[in-house]
């Protein structure tokens, strides 16, 4: 299966959707353009280059929810892996800094749509909405966002995706300044603020992503400990877990699952570190 930040979306869509995004990946690298701008940004910084790949993937994933065509997809896929190319233009000193950013330095990072927008203007083969997706990607629609504070509509269809997307992926991922966020923690993040996101886009984004990747090892209301084995497209928070022990720290023999869609009355309540699973559920299930 096709793994982007740890987590492995095979579980939540077939096939043959690997095998189109395989294929669109690779239309798109047949662009001489694409791939000079993605050499670039790999030769520039590392993080970008691998959250670039990775915006891109889950883009693509979740666009699959929206019934776009082939051509649309692609541009989406342009868009999204080429989203960052601004940041060429950005002082490598400011993008690799480890702690908090001066006022100035803010304002510099601020301008990589802009930068963005005015390096694949420039280049013959790549569209007015991939473009749009670089210069958009941190709008907001509650009007927060930057460059142009643009609201709702006035934001393009692709970048109202992909601004979620690429907040997701940043969250997820160690950074110079902090560790990464599990899953679970940055959707919670992200609902928190869900004024600045397009609706229909944050309900299509939340069908298509795992929020306890399999495995994740977590407690129920009712005390039982278990494992996250089998997630439901559309139903992110309520996955089915394979109940191991009982809150008195008795095992259960044998352990069983629990689909949370199905009971109205169990709900997750914490979520293990890995050091914690380990000490708790040292077996294997």
């Amino acid at each position: 299966g096709l793994k982007a930040n740890g987590l492995d979306y095979g579980q939540l869509v077939d096939s043959g959707f690997f095998n189109t995004v395989e294929k669109l990946v690779e239309e798109v690298l047949a662009n001489r353009d694409i791939v000079y701008n993605l050499d670039n940004i790999r030769f520039t910084d590392d993080y970008t280059f691998t959250h670039s790949v990775n915006v891109c993937i889950l883009s693509l994933l979740v666009a699959s929810g929206l019934q776009l065509s082939r051509s649309a997809l692609k541009e989406v896929a342009v868009g999204a892996l080429l989203h960052d190319v601004g940041k060429l233009w950005v002082d490598e000193t400011i993008l690799k800094k480890k702690g908090s950013l001066t006022p100035a330095e803010f304002d510099q990072i601020k301008r990589h749509p802009l930068f963005g927008f005015d390096i694949l203007s420039e280049q013959d083969n790549i569209s007015a909405n991939s473009i749009k997706i670089a210069l958009q990607h941190h709008e907001r629609c509650d009007g927060s966002g930057y460059p142009y504070q643009l609201q709702k509509e006035e934001i393009h269809q692709y970048s109202r995706l992909v601004m979620i997307v690429d907040v997701y992926d940043a969250l997820t991922a160690d950074r110079p300044y902090r560790k990464a966020l599990p899953s679970f923690k940055a959707i919670e993040l992200i609902m928190s603020f869900k004024r600045a996101y397009d609706a229909e886009m944050l309900r299509t984004f939340l069908d298509h992503i795992a929020v306890y990747p399999l495995g994740t090892a977590l407690r129920l209301n009712n005390g039982d400990l278990g494992l996250v084995v089998k997630n439901h497209k559309g139903r992110p928070f309520q996955p089915v877990v394979r109940i191991c022990k009982d809150g008195g720290g008795g095992y259960y023999d044998p352990p069983f699952d629990i689909n949370l869609a199905e009971t109205g009355h169990l709900f997750i309540t914490e979520i293990l570190s890995e050091k914690e699973r380990d000490r708790e559920l040292p077996l294997e299930f």
